[in-house]
């Protein structure tokens, strides 16, 4: 499975993945992600950045991340041990191809890209109602830091980190 860095030209799935995710996780309940978070405006500039990396198949994205160093400013009251972090942002992986071990996929890119660019660790939230993404972030090795509120959502986010 080979992760690539998402242009305008291989883009155009990018709405349907999130789509997709945003539906299954309603379908199980797990009110995260919503008509404005994330939206395509938001999704067009991490590619517009270069910030957006993902797995194609068959011309289409099956899983896709944004990496950058834009912190939450919710983040503040987190006591995080380093502080020259990657952020890990909207971490998606198609309903459809879920259970093939490409979350981990990822999370290992991730975590390579951050080594490669000198980052001394990782840093992400996850909702602490989405019970398989916080799954995926402890068995991989992730330290829960505490716990931040965004607005409109219902319940907490984890933040995790994971040293380099």
């Amino acid at each position: 499975m080979e992760i690539v860095q998402a242009t305008p030209a291989l883009a155009g799935s990018l709405p349907a993945l999130f789509s997709a995710a945003k539906k299954h996780l309603r379908s199980q309940g797990i009110k995260q992600w919503d008509f404005f978070y994330p939206n395509s405006f938001l999704i067009r500039n991490d590619v517009k950045k270069g910030e957006l990396y993902g797995i194609l198949e068959d011309g289409r994205f099956i899983a896709a991340v944004t990496l950058n160093t834009v912190t939450p400013r919710e983040y503040e009251q987190i006591s995080w041990t380093h502080h020259r972090a990657l952020i890990i942002h909207r971490l998606v992986v198609s309903p459809d191809a879920q259970g093939r071990g490409i979350g981990k996929h990822m999370l290992s890119f991730c975590e390579n890209f951050a080594r490669a660019h000198q980052y001394d660790s990782i840093h992400l939230d996850a909702y602490t109602d989405n019970a398989a993404a916080v799954s995926l972030y402890d068995r991989n090795g992730y330290q829960r830091r505490g716990e931040v509120r965004f607005p409109m959502r219902r319940h907490p986010f984890i933040c995790f980190e994971k040293v380099l």
